[in-house]
């Protein structure tokens, strides 16, 4: 079964199909000499297993944490652990899933899942857009939505030292009927179009957060890479 997209209204459709286990046709992930030794385990306790030649930085809960791994090497991968951390990449304009030992080209796409117990109380999207303006000496103001998005820039002030990177952004927003926000992303200025979007997003039915990298000139055509992560995402569902 394959999708077709309405460029605004894909949200819906996508949850329910990733939540389903429908199948997209995109046999990618099965061939191509994929290895298939696989890491296995539940988002949100639905079984997915993900290639160990193409995921990266998998984290289960109750693996040892970042300061304890001295200490603590034995991270476990058994099918019934809950997943917390993972990384995949994808090629555009393909969206086919990466092994890891290919290089990065311009047009990759980094997707990182954060779920289960780093997953939070999801309302990260909410307070992310929220706590925009927290710092009184950067304040970014609304300008005309671009791509389907809300935009926010950096207020210029004559009078203010030199921006740093971290804070020479623009903001992009996507929000729902009910203001709800549905896409939150952040793109650096320094480097112009070569600069790194992150664009974050949830799948609330699974309690998983993406975060997906990709180069500004990119932005346009954000809906499709996240329609697309979401579904290589589903490619990995086992049942």
């Amino acid at each position: 079964m394959r999708f077709s997209f309405h460029p605004l209204a894909i949200e819906i459709p996508l949850l329910f199909a990733i939540l389903a286990g429908v199948q997209t046709g995109h046999a990618q992930t099965l061939a191509e000499g994929i290895s298939q030794k696989q890491s296995s385990g539940l988002i949100n306790d639905i079984p997915f297993s993900f290639p160990i030649d193409a995921v990266r930085n998998v984290e289960y809960d109750g693996d040892p944490g970042w300061g304890e791994r001295s200490k603590a090497e034995i991270k476990s991968d058994a099918p019934n652990k809950n997943f917390r951390s993972l990384g995949f990449r994808i090629d555009l304009p393909s969206f086919n899933v990466m092994k890891n030992k290919t290089s990065s080209g311009e047009s990759t796409v980094g997707v990182t899942l954060t779920a289960n117990s780093y997953y939070g109380d999801g309302n990260f999207l909410e307070r992310s857009f929220k706590e925009m303006n927290h710092d009184p000496q950067y304040s970014y103001t609304a300008q005309k939505p671009v791509y389907g998005l809300r935009h926010f820039s950096l207020k210029k002030d004559d009078n203010s030292k030199k921006i740093p990177a971290m804070k020479n952004i623009d903001i992009y927003v996507q929000t729902a009927s009910d203001k709800r926000v549905l896409a939150f992303i952040r793109c650096g200025n320094s480097r112009g179009e070569k600069s790194l979007c992150k664009h974050y997003f949830q799948i609330d039915g699974l309690k998983t957060r993406l975060t997906l990298n990709y180069e500004k000139r990119l932005l346009p055509e954000w809906s499709s890479i996240q329609k697309n992560s979401i579904l290589r995402l589903n490619d990995f569902r086992t049942h």
